[in-house]
């Protein structure tokens, strides 16, 4: 026999998790669901057409009553409780009271009380967190920022409205692209939109080179950090903002002073060769790659061991001393070659400096003085030939 409208709706009233019940304008239980029952520790015997809901509320009673006298003048009804069962465990409800209005007549309210720990322990670790992350950006001693995901500014810290020039009230608000503008905020942007289309939940990218832009129209070099944190009001990003402006006019300089550097070497008379901290080519003189034979070999970039393995720990040492600030000068000494020969050179080793203090690698100087040492040397047996005569 097929089951009437009324047992179906009987059947999900019980099977659903939320619990709910319905009072009647005189506060006595008309129905109770299964799990409300069983909230309470009732029967269906005890409870429907006999017991109040002061009854079986208790003291909780007095604290819903403003709501239950205002849901029996046929206004609806919606607040938040929490409770502390007798374990001691915490528990979130939301309650929904619906007035039942029959021509014009308030004949009671139904009651419906969803758990909502779960989302409760979540929001308050999420405030925590917005909380926490708010504080770093104020507290942090470089310039910083928190926008939204479209790109609007909700606070700022102080350092940040010092290197752009403008007040906390001239920003708040404002898009992300006012302070950043033109690729660098379309760069912001773009990185937002692969962080909310990811398959997975990534990171944002750190270290971004941009330019900022300050109030007085000034542009100027920033690095900016993005970090994203999920708050009440949905996903905000902190902005970690440093001035390079100086520290790309120095790596500006460098470069040209390196390459200047390079030209010299490499248009030098001599045998001269310059190396990174890490040993590795960064020029050679013309006269280094005739006396090495390096003339097939692509040495800028690669390490001076990788291109003569047979160099020992000695020399590694010499080296490394040499880049703590030691010169290490020779004016003569044999040198075995992978191949077995014998190559007498002269040499002059010491570092060159980026800045005071600094040092950016090893200039090398050497000369072959193999030839001069061979003629020494038939020389000197000639003469103990001549002698012994």
């Amino acid at each position: 026999m097929q089951a009437s409208s009324e047992q179906l709706g009987l059947k999900a009233a019980n099977d659903i998790p939320a619990r709910l019940a319905y009072w009647d304008k005189n506060e006595v239980c008309r129905f109770a669901n299964t799990a409300y029952l069983e909230w309470y520790g009732k029967t269906q015997e005890d409870t429907v057409n006999k017991t109040s809901i002061k009854e079986l509320l208790g003291p909780l009673y007095e604290k819903n009553l403003p709501f239950i006298k205002a849901v029996l003048k046929g206004e609806p009804q919606h607040f938040e409780r929490k409770t502390v069962g007798t374990n001691g465990k915490e528990t979130y409800s939301k309650t929904t009271y619906t007035p039942d209005i029959q021509n014009g007549d308030v004949r009671g309210f139904t009651a419906l009380i969803t758990d909502i720990t779960d989302y409760k322990h979540l929001e308050i670790l999420l405030g925590k967190s917005e909380k926490r992350f708010r504080d770093i950006l104020l507290s942090a001693p470089e310039a910083g920022l928190i926008f939204d995901f479209s790109g609007k500014i909700q606070i700022i810290n102080q350092k940040a409205e010092d290197i752009f020039g403008y007040s906390n009230s001239e920003i708040l608000g404002k898009e992300i692209t006012f302070l950043i503008p033109d690729e660098g905020g379309a760069k912001i942007k773009i990185q937002i939109e692969k962080y909310l289309n990811a398959d997975t939940i990534g990171s944002l990218d750190q270290g971004l080179k941009l330019y900022g832009k300050k109030k007085n129209g000034e542009k100027f070099r920033i690095e900016v950090s993005l970090s994203p944190t999920q708050s009440d009001d949905g996903i905000l990003v902190m902005a970690a903002i440093r001035d390079i402006t100086d520290r790309v006019r120095m790596e500006t300089e460098l470069a040209e002073s390196n390459k200047r550097n390079s030209i010299f070497v490499e248009q030098a008379p001599n045998a001269i060769a310059m190396f990174d901290k890490e040993m590795r080519y960064m020029a050679a003189s013309q006269q280094w790659i005739e006396d090495y034979n390096l003339a097939e070999t692509e040495i800028i970039g690669k390490c001076h061991y990788d291109i003569f393995p047979e160099i020992g720990e000695e020399w590694k040492q010499k080296h490394q001393r040499c880049l703590k600030g030691e010169i290490n000068q020779c004016a003569e000494a044999p040198f075995e070659r992978a191949d077995g020969s014998i190559q007498w050179l002269t040499w002059d080793v010491r570092p060159w400096y980026v800045s005071e203090d600094n040092i950016g690698g090893l200039l090398m100087y050497t000369a072959d003085i193999t030839a001069i040492k061979e003629k020494d040397q038939k020389k000197q047996r000639i003469e103990e030939i001549l002698e012994k005569t």
